[in-house]
C-alpha cells in the first residue's frame, strides 16, 4: 500500500514539473476574483486574531481559499435553515451540511473543540469555545451554530484549524513555506483526525470544487491553495493599498 502510494506521488510530482501552468483565475473566473475579494476584506481580522492565538497568517487563510471559490450564499443560506432545524435537535449524525465563507461542518469544529478539550498543548484556548449551557446539548448546538454563522468566528475557527494542524503534523526539517501551504490545505480539506497517508492519498486527487463523484475534468484543491498564497496572499499581507479586483 506505501509503494503504491509512493508511486501515485511521484507520478503527481512529474506531471505537475511537465503540465503547462494551471490559470485558475481564468478557470473560475468570477468566483475566483470573489474570493480573492473576500480575502482582501478578512485581511486585517485573519492577521488580528493569528496575532492573538500565536499563529502565523501566511498558513491560515491559504489552507481553506478554496471553499471561498466553492462558497454559494443561496446554497448556504437553504443549507443553515437545515442546520437549525435538524442540527441543533438531534446533532451532526443526522444534519452536517457546510456553513461560512470557509465551508466548515458543525463536526468539523466538534472535532476541534474535542482536540482542545483532550491535549493540553492547546488548552490555553479552551476558555475561547466555553458555552453558555454546557450540560444542554442542544443549546450547545444552537449556541455552536450561532458562532458558525459570524464572520469573527469563523475565522477564530480557521486560526484554531492552523494551531491543530501545526500541533498535529509539525514542521519537518528543510520543509518549506510553499510545501506547508500547500499540506495543510490537504489536512483542511480531508481533515486533521485522518493519518498522513490518508491526506497525501486525497492530496493526488483532481476533485474541487465537486467530488469524487463528478465523472467530468476538475482541480486539485492543494494546489489551488498553493496559487492562491504564492501569487497573491504573501502580497496582500505586505501591501495594505490592495482593495479590490475587479470583477469580469
Amino acid at each position: 500500500m506505501k509503494h503504491t502510494l509512493f508511486l501515485l506521488l511521484l507520478l503527481s510530482c512529474f506531471s505537475h514539473l511537465f503540465a503547462a501552468p494551471v490559470n485558475y483565475p481564468e478557470i473560475f473566473g468570477q468566483d475566483f476574483m470573489k474570493a480573492l475579494n473576500i480575502s482582501i476584506e478578512i485581511k486585517a481580522q485573519v492577521v488580528k486574531l493569528s496575532k492573538e492565538m500565536k499563529a502565523d497568517p501566511e498558513l491560515v487563510l491559504p489552507a481553506a481559499f478554496p471553499e471561498l471559490i466553492r462558497y454559494s450564499l443561496f446554497r448556504d443560506s437553504m443549507e443553515l435553515f437545515t442546520l437549525e432545524v435538524f442540527y441543533v435537535n438531534f446533532g451532526s449524525g443526522v444534519n452536517d451540511f457546510s456553513v461560512g465563507i470557509f465551508q466548515m461542518k458543525p463536526s468539523f469544529v466538534e472535532q476541534m473543540e474535542n482536540y482542545l478539550n483532550t491535549h493540553d498543548e492547546l488548552k490555553m484556548y479552551r476558555p475561547v469555545f466555553v458555552y453558555k449551557f454546557p450540560n444542554d446539548p442542544s443549546a450547545v448546538r444552537k449556541e455552536r451554530i450561532e458562532r458558525m454563522t459570524k464572520i469573527d468566528w469563523q475565522i477564530r475557527y480557521l486560526v484554531l484549524f492552523s494551531k491543530i494542524a501545526e500541533q498535529v503534523f509539525p514542521k519537518q526539517p528543510g520543509q518549506t513555506k510553499s510545501e506547508l501551504v500547500k499540506f495543510y490545505a490537504g489536512v483542511y480539506n480531508t481533515g486533521f483526525w485522518k493519518t498522513k497517508e490518508q491526506i497525501l492519498k486525497t492530496m493526488a486527487l483532481n476533485i474541487f470544487p465537486n467530488g469524487m463523484s463528478y465523472p467530468g475534468e476538475q482541480n486539485n484543491y492543494s494546489d489551488i491553495a498553493l496559487y492562491f498564497f504564492e501569487n497573491y496572499w504573501q502580497k496582500f499581507l505586505k501591501d495594505d493599498s490592495i482593495k479590490s479586483f475587479p470583477l469580469r
